[in-house]
């Protein structure tokens, strides 16, 4: 959890700001396309609180990816302002931004995105250096047998991606994602390339840790076999988000 959380001036921001894991205030995004403009996401408010599961759901081309990266800061925003914990992370710097996703904001992309020359545990070293955490304790060794024990995916944890199934390095990346203890988890399709069994097993961990783990995760899919294990869908079609519990 956040700690001393701040906006951009660096002023202590309320606990009730703080409690808001993701808090998107007018936000939205337009591209250039030849001479017309694409209207990816029209203006949005959404505001996500801990222990949430949230399901984003809609056609191919709606949004719902912008909607992801605007929200993780991988993208920056036309108009409005993105909070994370109560931090205003669409106006800091890149690095500052940077350091706010390593630390806060856990990843699950289309692809696993896994480096392809390093085993399974590796990732999670590799995540810990970025941190600039020194680690190789038997405590992290356990700790990252546990994590991948609840994906089902211990027994590969010293193996390469490239020997891997797609569902395994699918349920690796998402792991890796969670290994950070992250406010928020932003997962983009995270069963595409699961079986049933297997993505109803997934999104059943993804809902504790957002009830147990004290964060929101939020999660773009075009399974709505799914969404009865959420806490709340949110529809999006033509760059506009609405909430389907609002009817």
């Amino acid at each position: 959890m956040m700690k001393k959380a701040k906006d951009m001036k660096g002023t202590r921001v309320s606990a009730d700001a703080a409690d808001m894991a993701l808090d998107l205030d007018g936000v939205s995004k337009s591209y250039r396309d030849g001479d017309d403009v694409v209207h990816a996401l029209l203006r949005t408010d959404v505001k996500i609180p801990r222990g949430e599961f949230v399901a984003v759901v809609g056609p191919s081309g709606s949004g719902k990816s912008t909607f992801l990266t605007i929200a993780g800061g991988l993208r920056t925003p036309d108009t409005g302002a993105v909070r994370v914990g109560g931090v205003l992370m669409s106006g800091l710097p890149r690095r500052a931004r940077g350091s706010l996703r390593l630390h806060h904001i856990g990843f699950v992309l289309q692809g696993a995105n896994l480096v392809p020359f390093l085993t399974v545990r590796q990732q999670f070293a590799l995540f810990d250096r970025a941190c600039g955490r020194r680690r190789g304790t038997r405590e992290d060794r356990v700790r990252v047998d546990s994590i991948l024990d609840e994906f089902g995916v211990g027994a590969v944890a010293d193996s390469y991606p490239e020997s891997l199934s797609g569902g395994e390095r699918q349920r690796v990346a998402i792991a890796k994602a969670l290994y950070g203890d992250p406010d928020v988890l932003l997962a983009d399709e995270p069963t595409a390339s699961l079986d049933s069994e297997r993505a109803y097993g997934v999104v059943d961990v993804l809902a504790r840790q957002a009830h147990g783990g004290g964060r929101a995760v939020v999660m773009v899919t075009h399974d709505t076999r799914l969404i009865d294990r959420c806490d709340r869908v949110l529809s999006m079609r033509d760059g506009r988000l609405s909430d389907m519990s609002m009817g």
